[in-house]
């Protein structure tokens, strides 16, 4: 059970974190209405507040890619590349083992 916990602890970490950075981008938007006097189902005006909402929904789209391919390599392509990491750690320790050995 700790092992799991353990598995999906940074992958969780990073999720968390993109969410707070979406958020904050969506906060942001709120601020450039206020600011550049946007109504709120209107999405064009004043060039700079356009910019803002060009942030926040390229965060968006960026994230519909991005969580689920962090939890799809954490979950079946991460066990494999720390397998194979172990294999050579192992290797490399025969290899330090046998130079050492030979001076």
């Amino acid at each position: 059970m700790l092992a799991e916990a353990n598995a999906t602890l940074w992958p969780s970490l990073i999720t968390v974190s993109a969410l707070i950075l979406y958020f904050i981008v969506t906060i942001n938007v709120g601020r450039a209405r206020f600011q550049y006097k946007v109504s709120p189902p209107q999405v064009t005006g004043n060039p700079d507040f356009e910019r803002v909402l060009r942030v926040q929904q390229n965060t968006l789209e960026q994230m519909i890619l991005f969580l689920p391919s962090l939890w799809l390599f954490s979950q079946f392509i991460s066990p494999i590349w720390r397998r194979h990491r172990r294999r050579l750690d192992n290797w490399t320790h025969f290899v330090c083992l046998g130079l050492l050995s030979s001076c």
